[in-house]
């Protein structure tokens, strides 16, 4: 690793991705059908710091990003890529038995930055070349048509947590398609609303976010990852979604503001704070700044 990064910075790159680091934050294991000694310690965790504490050594101010938060690797990191936002489509998990919230952000940001997502626009998850041929899904459907709301929902959700917008994979393709006009807008809106506001989305302290009322509707997920085989893909449905999303920030200067989406292909009215609004489809609102 020291000698790639060597490569690599020498070349001239000033942030560097290691896969998987912050991913290993291995605690105690005892069971019994696994191949290794029973129990655990901080030997990983110490191990990765100490390597990461060398490779910044060696290469002065170089950014270095790794997979997923732990907690044992905050501060070895200046940024950590997560995929949990999109926790039905890699399996871990679906409402109403499980539902995902935003704690590390609200703990942490921004004293961690985070980027990342699993929302894949066509539903189709990238395949290496030079992975066997044999293991890709020679046919594909139209994921758009079952599955219609996933990739929005799962997109704007990753910003409504602090997190910088991120797309798993984008096809050139995918912006001529007209099947992801309206996806490719929200996609491109999304991204200039979290510039525009990002002394909250970025910079800011993540505060309780107060209730917001709206409809509901049913979201269909599609569970599958890069690995998953043809035919092992699975469906699953939350059968309550809120149509509009929201988080509270408090920014740098002490303003306070929340941000509101509409992720739907429909107008969405909400009420928050005794105020009635509407939003657009997929669309954005800040509400605020306040200074309280």
């Amino acid at each position: 690793m020291l000698d790639l990064l060597g490569k690599l910075t020498g070349a001239g790159l000033r942030m560097v991705y290691m896969d998987q680091i912050s991913a290993a934050a291995h605690g105690v294991c005892s069971n019994p059908a696994h191949k290794h000694a029973p129990g655990g310690g901080p030997q990983v965790a110490d191990g990765f710091r100490s390597m990461v504490a060398k490779i910044r050594g060696a290469n002065p101010g170089v950014m270095l990003m790794s997979e997923e938060f732990s907690e044992n690797y905050l501060d070895a990191f200046d940024m950590l890529e997560t995929c949990f936002t999109c926790y039905e489509r890699c399996g871990w998990g679906a409402r109403p038995r499980v539902e995902v919230v935003p704690v590390v952000q609200a703990l942490y940001h921004p004293f961690v930055r985070a980027m990342g997502s699993y929302s894949i626009m066509d539903g189709i998850p990238p395949w290496d070349p030079k992975w066997p041929d044999k293991d890709r899904w020679q046919v594909e459907r139209d994921w758009k048509r079952e599955f219609p709301d996933q990739f929005a929902y799962e997109y704007c959700r990753t910003v409504v947590w602090g997190i910088q917008p991120t797309v798993h994979q984008l096809r050139l393709a995918d912006l001529d398609d007209p099947r992801y006009a309206a996806d490719c807008r929200f996609l491109f809106d999304t991204a200039r609303f979290f510039h525009a506001n990002r002394r909250y989305l970025w910079e800011g302290e993540m505060l309780a976010p107060g209730r917001l009322d709206c409809a509901a509707k049913p979201v269909d997920f599609m569970v599958r990852g890069i690995y998953t085989k043809d035919g092992e893909e699975r469906r699953l449905r939350d059968e309550a979604v809120p149509t509009v999303l929201h988080s509270r920030w408090r920014a740098p200067d002490g303003s306070v503001a929340t941000v509101a989406v509409n992720w739907t292909d429909a107008p969405q009215r909400f009420v928050f704070g005794g105020r009635t609004d509407e939003l657009a489809p997929k669309s954005w609102l800040l509400l605020g700044p306040s200074c309280r």
